[in-house]
């Protein structure tokens, strides 16, 4: 991915409450390794495809089950109420 497009791809993770944990280059190429949770990812390759000009490529990998976010569960409980 270009220079100039780092801090956006940046910006993005973090607006979906993940966290960077490695950036390295590559042959020329920059490798971002990060953690998101994984109902935050839905749309993702669409935004690294507008956020790049279509240039960068992305790949997940399941790491851990993790606690939800307050938001999420105040968002899902109701769900699970009416199955009862």
């Amino acid at each position: 991915m270009a220079n100039g497009t780092i801090p956006e791809v940046l910006a993005d993770i973090t607006a979906r409450d993940g966290k960077v944990l490695h950036m390295e280059s590559v042959k020329g190429h920059k490798i971002v390794t990060s953690e998101v949770p994984l109902a935050k990812t839905f749309g993702y390759a669409t935004s690294i495809r507008s956020l790049t000009q279509g240039r960068a490529t992305h790949s997940m990998q399941f790491k851990r089950f993790s606690p939800a976010d307050q938001e999420t569960r105040k968002r899902l409980y109701p769900l699970f109420e009416t199955r009862h």
